[in-house]
């Protein structure tokens, strides 16, 4: 009996284990590290935003995409899940907005944030820089080196031209 117990201890342990390889998608390339660190205008660390990226030379069919956390870094991942960017010419896609109920009447927001009462949305992030044609970040990711850097905001929510 015990010797049953133990041999189904074994198949099922194994059989667990083999589910936990990591299936990439077929064409996935090779990824590379890449950390960004965006800052505000004020030099306060960006938090809570949503960045991604968009391939400028090239047709890429996965989304390269991240939050930054608390101290205004994004480590990028493929679909959410694979960790890292292929080699590529890429601009930088920066948001952070959030919606409210107007019949709550106008939040009250940060100095540096704009409300769009006729959007309902609060902007912390001057829309330019969601604009896969206006954004003025661009990186550039090589094949064999984990990319780095730092950006920084340098037009404020409030000075959106419409």
């Amino acid at each position: 009996m015990l010797r049953i117990v133990t041999i189904s201890f074994l198949v099922l342990f194994i059989g667990l284990s083999g589910c936990n390889k990591e299936h990439r998608p077929a064409g996935l390339p090779k990824l590379m590290p890449c950390e960004i660190t965006i800052f505000n205008i004020d030099g306060t660390p960006l938090a809570d935003a949503s960045v991604r990226l968009v391939a400028t030379e090239t047709s890429v069919p996965w989304a390269i995409i991240g939050k930054t956390d608390a101290n205004g870094i994004v480590n990028i991942s493929v679909n959410a899940r694979y960790s890292g960017a292929p080699a590529g010419k890429f601009r930088v896609l920066v948001s952070k907005n959030e919606g409210f109920d107007k019949t709550l009447g106008t939040p009250k927001t940060p100095p540096n944030a704009l409300v769009s009462v006729d959007a309902e949305l609060i902007y912390y992030v001057n829309p330019i820089y969601s604009n896969d044609k206006l954004s003025p970040f661009e990186i550039e990711v090589l094949d064999n080196e984990p990319f780095k850097t730092t950006l920084t905001l340098v037009k404020k929510p409030d000075e959106i031209v419409r």
